[in-house]
């Protein structure tokens, strides 16, 4: 896949570019507890943390609430999906803002993913190279 693909061209002596970027990530995103004491983790603001998003990790978190989340975009067009688990109930949300409000997530900036700085994470080694 290819992750990100810049063309530049000169243009009247100016060198524009226009960067076409993808996003695909996989991830579970909750509270930072004590509940998680073993498991590998990324630190985000807010007091949240990131995951992978394996059977194991939602086994190990099952008494509190958390999403998962997944993006799949390339060059703007794509889609994305929000799972909210709590109080041991999955429901599907429209999208992943939602499942952050929901978590308790304040949106200081554009909205609740970039309040969490979910937009560093281009690929899922993003995250697990951090992790």
């Amino acid at each position: 896949m290819v992750e990100h693909l810049v063309w530049d061209q000169k243009v009247a002596g100016s060198n524009p570019v226009i960067l076409i970027m993808s996003h695909f990530i996989q991830a579970i995103i909750t509270k930072k507890t004590d509940i998680l004491f073993g498991l590998n983790f990324k630190d985000l603001p807010q007091g949240f943390v990131i995951l992978r998003n394996t059977k194991l990790n939602k086994k190990s978190i099952v008494n509190q609430d958390f999403i998962t989340v997944n993006t799949d975009y390339f060059g703007g067009a794509g889609e994305q999906s929000c799972r909210l688990y709590q109080s041991g109930t999955r429901k599907k949300l429209k999208d992943i803002n939602e499942g952050l409000k929901i978590l308790g997530v304040i949106k200081k900036t554009h909205d609740e993913f970039d309040a969490v700085e979910l937009s560093d994470f281009r690929t899922n080694d993003d995250i697990y190279q951090k992790i």
